[in-house]
């Protein structure tokens, strides 16, 4: 059977040797190990990987290179704050609109007139209540316009909480993070 008949296509890329990933360094590993048994007549040519190895290290060397990748760039910094780790599943509302405003407060581009301001489409980055500009974090944490709603909002959050069946209840406490980046783990 060939691997296109399972809808498997392998894509060869050069990976640095010794980095530090777990499949890069299997992979040395048996390779060096085959090698050597093909020089002394031990083994007649390649050795075999099962699928579940293959994919096991596949999905082992994507994480990594993912992870490497959101570490080192430039962009997407806010996002990063809240959600370091790659790879992390955050639970998204399934409201589609409530959803399309919670993915854009994720990536720091919202309506709101800090993000406004910083694309030029607002004159002040200044929330209307006077108090600071108007960011994610003080539409849903401070402002004094907003009270009532983030009152009830906290309320049901804590209902939730309380009532979590989670063996590792911690001090609860209203944060940007939470709000923002509740993943399947908490």
């Amino acid at each position: 059977m060939q691997l296109s008949d399972i809808s498997v296509f392998v894509n060869l890329v050069n990976i640095p040797g010794h980095s530090g990933i777990l499949g890069n360094e299997m992979a040395d590993r048996k390779a060096k190990k085959a090698a050597c048994m093909i020089s002394v007549g031990l083994m007649s040519g390649p050795s075999e990987i099962s699928l579940n190895d293959a994919r096991r290290i596949s999905e082992d060397i994507a994480q990594k290179s993912w992870q490497q990748k959101w570490n080192e760039e430039n962009t997407g910094r806010y996002t990063y704050n809240l959600i370091p780790k790659a790879g992390t599943k955050v639970i998204f509302p399934q409201e589609r609109d409530i959803g399309v405003s919670y993915s854009r407060m994720l990536l720091h581009d919202t309506m709101l007139k800090e993000d406004s301001h910083r694309t030029g489409t607002s004159v002040s980055a200044v929330c209307e209540c006077g108090t600071e500009p108007e960011s994610t974090e003080h539409f849903l944490s401070r402002c004094p316009r907003h009270e009532e709603a983030r009152i009830s909002m906290t309320e049901y959050i804590k209902e939730i909480w309380n009532t979590s069946k989670s063996t590792k209840k911690q001090q609860w406490k209203l944060t940007e993070e939470l709000l923002l980046a509740p993943t399947f783990d908490d």
